[in-house]
């Protein structure tokens, strides 16, 4: 099968919150409307119930936590 085709990044990723992981996983989120809270970095009920169904979707480890491979996965499938 073909490679998959990456997505160009949104113009708003270049301003995008990077100093903190977190904000990284919820900016993606975001793009993905997985998450519609603010990207601020706190790791709230919001964020875990988008991490939650973002695995969930994507079918690796349900635990609500973003480490590596949720943040992989992430990476992946926003193409940035």
């Amino acid at each position: 099968p073909p490679p998959p085709v990456r997505k160009a990044p949104p113009p708003e990723a270049a301003s995008a919150p990077r100093p903190d992981w977190l904000t990284g996983v919820q900016f993606r989120l975001k793009y993905l409307a997985y998450y519609l809270g603010p990207v601020h970095g706190v790791n709230d009920r919001a964020t875990k119930d988008a991490v939650l169904q973002f695995q969930t979707d994507q079918r690796i480890k349900v635990d609500a936590i973003p480490g590596p491979q949720t943040q992989t996965e992430l990476v992946t499938v926003c193409g940035f």
